[in-house]
């Protein structure tokens, strides 16, 4: 997986900056007895039953939360628990809590309850079946044209709606979009959610995401506009979901920087793979390294790409030319 930009270590207290604070905090928890797991995980099925739920399986995990399926007894009806450990992420946990009690929309994930406890805070959201679109393109491969503008317009419209609401979400990435068992998709994980202005500009010095999908005034460590930031991300969401591939090959974070800089986008050239003219021009559009020029998410969702019937004029290959594109699956 790649590396975390701005995403604390596990057990790493952001909040504090003071070395000798930090040690004490070291020492303590070095020393601090642990629960068995199996201890641990029976007082998380007591807890769920008692709050009417019985567990089920782990889905998820990150940094600072854990995900399970729960099953409500009352109805049967099946969710998922986002488990957050409320030590060190105090600023994450608030994000998260605004996300879910604030957002509506079609597109974004469904909280139905929230349970706060002395050691963590529970989300309970509905159940996305089929998983997160990472592992979902992994076993699809590149998406037909029709299929990739269905799924792109849902994404992009979550995230207008994000930005109309005064939010930017700056972690924007496959691992974030969850697939319902419908197919169609929704947006989450809000921890790297920050409150903007809705209307002029806002300026970001958080370098929060993922390389693969930042753009390249965060790589570069430029104060920069988030909302920006989300639309260059969406331009690396569609590249993967037209063409099953990273645009970018991140490995080499200055040379992929420096093919940004220059505005060079490879389109993979395969037989099984057709990226539509349309789909290609508004890639560029969305992946141009100057911010100001990349679209409005309005005009995005107005594309000729996302409005036509066809798509386009499909891409013409020229012998001899390889692709630089970067498979999800290496």
């Amino acid at each position: 997986m790649e590396p975390e930009i701005g995403e604390p270590k596990k057990g790493e207290n952001r909040e504090c900056s003071d070395p000798v604070t930090v040690l004490y905090q070291k020492q303590v928890k070095k020393h601090r007895p642990r629960q068995p797991k199996k201890q641990q995980l029976q007082q998380l099925v007591l807890l769920f039953a008692e709050k009417g739920y019985r567990l089920g399986q782990e889905i998820g995990n990150g940094s600072y939360s854990r995900v399970r399926i729960v099953k409500k007894i009352s109805d049967g009806e099946m969710y998922a628990a986002k488990i957050i450990k409320r030590k060190n992420t105090s600023s994450f946990l608030s994000n998260e809590l605004t996300a879910a009690i604030k957002l509506d929309h079609p597109n974004i994930i469904k909280y139905s309850e929230i349970i706060i406890l002395p050691h963590a805070t529970i989300l309970i959201m509905e159940n996305a079946a089929l998983g997160d679109l990472l592992s979902y393109t992994k076993d699809h491969g590149a998406f037909p044209n029709q299929e990739a503008k269905v799924m792109f317009r849902q994404i992009t419209s979550a995230v207008q709606y994000l930005h109309q609401q005064g939010f930017v979400h700056r972690d924007l990435k496959l691992e974030n979009i969850l697939v319902r068992g419908d197919s169609s998709l929704v947006l989450s994980d809000f921890g790297f959610t920050r409150k903007v202005e809705t209307s002029g500009e806002t300026v970001s010095k958080t370098f929060c995401g993922s390389a693969a999908y930042a753009s390249p005034e965060v790589l570069q460590g430029i104060p920069y506009d988030p909302k920006q930031n989300d639309v260059w991300s969406l331009g690396c969401i569609l590249y993967i979901l037209v063409c099953g591939k990273m645009p970018f090959d991140e490995t080499d974070l200055l040379a992929m920087i420096k093919k940004q800089l220059m505005h060079q986008i490879a389109v993979p050239l395969d037989d099984l793979i057709v990226v539509h003219q349309q789909c290609q021009n508004l890639i560029r559009s969305l992946l141009h390294p100057d911010p100001q020029t990349r679209p409005t998410l309005d005009a995005v969702l107005d594309s000729n790409w996302l409005c036509s019937g066809t798509g386009g004029d499909h891409v013409t290959s020229k012998t001899g030319t390889q692709s630089h594109a970067i498979s999800l699956l290496s």
